[in-house]
């Protein structure tokens, strides 16, 4: 691995005007980001942005994404032949049933010090974003979308996951809205839930006796199929008490 201050010294010495404005410890966290050595991700992707750059994986560290959540995933970039003047990366978080899309495009130290227009040949970046996912994301799950963009125009996208419209479709993780995957939409009562406790109901139904009917338990699930369809399965449960 090439030492630190090798790269604080060849970012230092860059001809790009953006890179002599940056104060001496900009210049030595964007040298973090930046290495001569080819990573390994923890996946694996193979996708390229024009004849510029290969996207070739990420870590991540969670396999589900809970709304009110923050994720950090590390992308992987190498630069194949300098993108060129105003070039930036993009990420979007697109909800596959609905359509909404988070835009998280400036998100990370990398992107705001040390952009694509000022990649060299030869580099391997590494690209650290904090993701947050809105409380109301209602989605059973969630694309990320990774592309470069100028002007509102995208560099050309190739590879397995790539898409038509220039971007890469990098990962889709499932967003249940609980860690256990159980998504309510509304919160029991204060009574029934007081009531529904499993280690109550310990004798068989012969050993209850005729009667008043009296509601002791009444449980709720709801379960979402995946994506657009949505179909609410709702158990309700009584027992009978003797009068």
């Amino acid at each position: 691995m090439r030492p630190t201050w090798l790269l604080v010294l060849a970012l230092s010495t860059s001809c790009t005007s953006d890179i002599e404005a940056l104060t001496p410890a900009q210049r030595e966290a964007v040298a973090a980001y930046v290495n001569a050595e080819p990573p390994s991700p923890q996946r694996r992707i193979d996708a390229r942005l024009g004849r510029y750059v290969r996207l070739l994986g990420y870590d991540l560290d969670r396999d589900r994404w809970v709304p009110g959540e923050t994720m950090r995933v590390t992308w992987y970039w190498q630069v194949l032949a300098p993108p060129g003047d105003g070039w930036s990366l993009f990420t979007r978080i697109e909800d596959p049933a609905s359509g909404r899309v988070l835009q998280q495009d400036g998100n990370g130290t990398l992107r705001w010090l040390y952009g694509p227009e000022h990649w060299r040949a030869g580099q391997f970046i590494r690209d650290v974003q904090e993701l947050h996912l809105p409380d109301d994301w209602d989605g059973d799950s969630a694309d990320l979308f990774l592309g470069m963009e100028r002007d509102g125009a995208r560099m050309p996208a190739a590879g397995a996951t790539s898409e038509p419209d220039d971007r890469v479709l990098a990962l889709t993780l499932p967003t249940p809205s609980t860690p256990s995957g159980v998504r309510l939409t509304r919160p029991l009562p204060s009574s029934i839930r007081e009531t529904a406790d499993p280690a109550s109901f310990t004798r068989p139904p012969s050993s209850f006796g005729t009667g008043a009917i009296s509601t002791s338990v009444s449980t709720f699930t709801t379960t979402f199929s995946e994506r657009a369809i949505r179909s609410e399965t709702r158990t309700y449960g009584s027992r009978i008490a003797s009068s």
